[in-house]
């Protein structure tokens, strides 16, 4: 119905906080999709409210949500976003690129994390674009099985479609912020929270063919290929809008908030049949992560801390001996101008679990590197993973078998094979004392050279 708004909003089952860890469960094997709308706290001009872009992505994914039937959860809304360039207004609230992309990020990956496959991020501002983009492709590197798209609400084709047919604004820029578009959708969702008597036109940014800006893709001689250069705000706007809001209704917004919903409907129908497939790596070696960047480690800085955790040092002088080739590795270090502080940490009866609480507290100390000889590696993949993920170079050191270690993502393994390593021994003894000889009383040998020469 092109007069009123599509659906009644049917809150029951759609919003991911409101269930229990058992419900998350459920889900899960339900394969539900995972909506995440993303906004921004800023200046719409003088009569639109700070929240809009949060507003009308929130309430575009709660209405596509209940065509689903509860198979769709909607996930609390990312409310700040980036924008930098707009502080010239009061209001704005900006996040940096770096910690914005990283939030996504981590959101998306605990719903990995828990078992989720398919995962949209719903994008309502213009300048979150590329890092939400970023931020998706960064979820399925680190995990192949799980599939994280984006995609923001202007490039919804049923909407530009719509747009068209009402729009009665400039083209290009009378619908590019706060313009006829929001201003048309805030009326359908909330219209006491408009002032329309202060809405008024706003396209006083210098525009040429190549140097545009509008929420609507359309053909005009006036406009050529975009070049996207975003400036500060009040180099582009006296008010804080780029539009022509005055044209803005009620009816108008209600038929592009439903051909918003109605083309998110289809692509959510879409995207929940797309299939996941194998990865299939062509190097001609062997490629233990399919993960490039996997876990980024942190910026280092000096003293690099550096934590050896080993069975008990005291009993053997086996175990003193890596200690011993540390401190000149140190020495080294320093030569190079590189300042290094080293902690050794034995553990009693060559006890995991206290080789856990040790490297427990290492990490809240903020650690750069920690080389471990696992007492046990089974119990303690958990907090080494956790040391990857905190960004801590983790070097693991014992006799393992590849295939024991490949789900961590470590920096480095030292080992040894206790059969090579015994041969070895024997024939360095054999060198040291001159070569074939007397092997007790009158018993003589004579191994041939190559038995004992490497």
């Amino acid at each position: 119905d092109k007069g009123t708004l599509g659906r009644e909003i049917m809150t029951e089952n759609i919003h991911y906080e409101k269930l229990t860890w058992t419900e998350i469960n459920e889900a899960v094997k339900e394969n539900k999709i995972i909506l995440l709308p993303i906004g921004s706290i800023e200046d719409h001009a003088r009569h639109l409210p700070l929240d809009t872009d949060s507003f009308i992505v929130t309430e575009v994914c709660k209405r596509v949500a209940t065509f689903f039937r509860g198979q769709v959860l909607v996930m609390p809304t990312v409310v700040y976003g980036y924008h930098p360039y707009r502080m010239d207004f009061p209001g704005g609230i900006t996040i940096s690129w770096e910690v914005f992309t990283k939030l996504l990020e981590e959101i998306t990956l605990c719903l990995a994390h828990h078992g989720f496959k398919k995962i949209l991020l719903i994008n309502g501002h213009g300048s979150n674009h590329p890092l939400v983009q970023i931020a998706a492709r960064r979820v399925m590197l680190e995990y192949p099985d799980v599939q994280c798209a984006m995609l923001s609400l202007w490039e919804i084709e049923e909407f530009q479609d719509a747009f068209r047919e009402v729009r009665e604004s400039e083209y290009p820029g009378g619908a590019s912020h706060a313009g006829e578009v929001e201003t048309s959708i805030y009326l359908a969702l909330a219209s006491q929270n408009v002032k329309m008597a202060e809405a008024t036109k706003d396209i006083s940014f210098p525009k040429s063919k190549y140097f545009y800006t509008d929420l609507a893709s359309e053909k005009s001689p006036k406009t050529s290929t975009p070049v996207k250069m975003m400036e500060w705000w009040s180099t582009l706007s006296k008010t804080g809008a780029i539009g022509d809001p005055t044209k803005a209704t009620k009816e108008k917004g209600i038929k592009l908030l439903n051909a918003m919903v109605e083309g998110l409907r289809k692509i959510i129908i879409d995207f929940k049949d797309r299939p996941v497939r194998e990865i299939e790596d062509k190097h001609v070696h062997k490629v233990d992560a399919p993960s490039f960047y996997r876990y980024p480690k942190k910026q280092i800085q000096h003293p690099i801390k550096i934590v050896y955790i080993s069975p008990e040092m005291e009993s053997s002088d086996v175990y003193k001996i890596p200690v011993e080739f540390m401190y000149k590795a140190i020495a080294d270090a320093k030569k190079a101008n590189i300042e290094i502080n080293i902690s050794c940490k034995s553990s009693p009866s060559h006890d995991y679990k206290h080789q856990i609480q040790s490297i427990e507290r290492f990490i809240q100390l903020g650690i750069d590197a920690l080389i471990i000889h696992p007492a046990d590696l089974k119990p303690l993949k958990p907090i080494i993973q956790q040391a990857i993920e905190s960004g801590v170079y983790v070097v693991l050191v014992n006799l393992l078998k590849t295939e024991e270690y490949a789900d961590l993502n470590i920096t480095s393994y030292i080992g040894f094979d206790n059969y090579i390593s015994g041969q070895l021994s024997a024939y360095a003894t054999v060198d040291y004392l001159g070569g074939p000889g007397s092997l007790g009383r009158n018993k003589t040998e004579s191994p041939s050279v190559d038995l004992y020469l490497d």
